[in-house]
C-alpha cells in the first residue's frame, strides 16, 4: 500500500483538526524509510490483560507506527506521536512478531474517514481550542465535524453519599 500522507495534512500544520498535526509531521519525516505500518498491541499497558481489537475506537497506547524488521518493530507509539512526546525519536520493540497485529490498511482507511475520532473519544481528554470539532444544532444535539456522529445530550442526576466520622 502506498500511503499519500497529504490526505492527512491539517489545514494549519501547527494545529490539529480532523487530522493530527504531530502524526502528519512524523509521517512526513519517516515515510521514505517505510515507517508507516500500523500495529496493534493486544496486551493492555496498564494491567497486562488481553484487549480486543475494535477498529471503531483504538486505544492510543496500544497502537504502534513504524516498520517490522524480522521480529522487531522500529517506530513510535501513537500516544507519544499525537501528544508530541519524543515525536521524532524512534524506539524498538523486540520479539513481538507473533504478538502485534498488523492493522495498517484498515487503520489508514478509517483514519482517512473519521480522523482523530478513531482514537480520541468525543467526551475524552481532548478539548478543541477553536471549538471546530462539533456543530451544535440546538441545545441538546451536536454533530461531530470529523466523523459525522450525531449525539444527543442527556442530563443525569448523580447523588453521592459520603461517610464522615467525627
Amino acid at each position: 500500500m502506498i500511503l499519500d500522507i497529504n490526505k492527512f495534512k491539517p489545514n494549519d500544520i501547527k494545529i490539529s483538526d480532523k487530522y493530527s498535526s504531530n502524526l502528519y509531521k512524523f509521517l512526513k519525516k519517516y515515510i521514505k524509510q517505510g515507517y508507516n505500518k500500523v500495529y496493534f498491541d493486544p496486551v493492555d499497558n496498564y494491567d497486562g490483560h488481553l484487549i480486543e481489537l475494535d477498529m471503531n475506537f483504538l486505544p492510543l497506547a496500544n497502537i504502534y507506527i513504524g516498520n517490522m524488521n524480522d521480529a522487531d518493530v522500529i517506530g513510535n507509539s501513537l500516544s507519544k506521536i499525537v501528544t508530541g512526546q519524543n515525536i521524532y525519536k524512534l524506539s524498538c520493540r523486540i520479539n513481538i512478531k507473533d504478538e502485534y497485529i498488523d492493522i495498517t490498511d484498515e487503520f489508514w482507511k478509517r483514519y482517512e474517514e473519521i480522523g482523530r475520532c478513531l482514537f480520541i473519544d468525543h467526551d475524552g481528554w481532548y478539548q478543541d481550542v477553536n471549538n471546530t470539532r462539533f456543530t451544535y444544532t440546538d441545545g441538546t444535539t451536536r454533530v461531530c465535524n470529523w466523523c459525522g456522529k450525531r449525539e444527543s445530550k442527556r442530563i443525569e442526576e448523580i447523588i453521592k453519599h459520603k461517610e464522615i466520622w467525627e
